[in-house]
């Protein structure tokens, strides 16, 4: 919750392990780039599970819980390095199924798709109509780049012109702008969500980080943790740490992820630039997660 600047540099999360019980840990950006694990974070994982601490995998992920699970296994995170994942999929899943509030209530019947294949579980089990032409539909889901295009917006901007006129509303699974993929840098759904607004073509809702009903919901899984006990950790100011304070929440910010070309090696003075950019400041700063 830090207000100006970044309090201390840190080594290694071991420098911290007796102020805080809970760690609310990023995925992509902190845990691994897409394909593999960053180096020292299954071990810092690890040795936290030997503490006793309780680790909960906070995900801006567009997927469903089940398929977040899995795909941390497949790039080297295993189930039993920590206790549950809440990921933004899973929460716009469950709110497309219960329509108990707006904007959910108001959405219709009819959804037009955008988004990756691996992503399509979230159109199962829901009382809705995927319609193939957006002409038909009373609302987007968007979860990111769809097979065919380039992690570029250049590349999907002509699929957005295709939908003006349409005034749909947009769902965003994803807020986040960009991810690294394999140590390469492209655009993610909260990226088109942002050109969609831009545009004027239609609203957008977004669904995850920094919105700090995903920390809530975090928080309910272990209720037994005070919130001055939980570490947020992530790569990313305008989620994990503008996340973290809207939440009002502790926070580590991990320089290799998403803002490595600015913070390596990383120094106090360009996480503080950084931390005035976005105007939200971590409490903690490392390269990488490690113990």
């Amino acid at each position: 919750m830090s207000q100006a600047g970044c309090s201390q540099r840190i080594t290694g999360v071991a420098e911290l392990v007796d102020h805080y019980h809970g760690f609310l840990v990023d995925a992509w950006g902190v845990l691994h780039d897409g394909v593999q694990p960053y180096p020292g974070a299954v071990a810092c994982l690890e040795k936290l599970g030997r503490q006793g601490k309780m680790v909960v995998i906070v995900s801006n992920a567009a997927r469903r819980k089940y398929t977040t699970i899995d795909e941390l296994s497949h790039v080297g995170i295993d189930r039993s390095l920590y206790a549950t994942v809440v990921c933004s999929g899973e929460l716009i899943w469950q709110a497309l199924r219960d329509q108990t509030r707006e904007p959910y209530q108001s959405l219709g019947k009819n959804g037009y798709y955008l988004g990756t294949d691996r992503s399509r579980g979230l159109l199962q089990g829901l009382d809705k109509c995927w319609v193939k032409q957006p002409e038909q539909a009373s609302f987007i889901l968007n979860t990111g780049v769809p097979p065919g295009y380039h992690y570029t917006i250049e590349s999907v901007e002509p699929l957005l012109l295709s939908l003006q006129g349409l005034q749909l509303p947009m769902l965003c699974a994803n807020p986040d702008l960009v991810a690294i993929r394999g140590g390469v840098m492209g655009i993610s759904a909260g990226f088109i969500a942002q050109r969609y607004e831009q545009l004027g073509i239609g609203k957008v809702h977004r669904v995850g980080k920094p919105d700090p009903l995903i920390y809530a919901q975090a928080l309910q899984e272990l209720p037994g943790i005070p919130a001055s006990r939980w570490l947020v950790i992530g790569d990313a100011f305008a989620t994990d740490i503008r996340g973290a304070t809207n939440a009002g929440l502790d926070s580590l910010l991990i320089g290799a992820g998403i803002h490595h070309p600015q913070l390596l090696p990383m120094t106090i003075n360009k996480v503080t630039k950084m931390a005035a950019k976005y105007r939200c400041s971590p409490d903690y700063c490392c390269e990488y997660l490690c113990w």
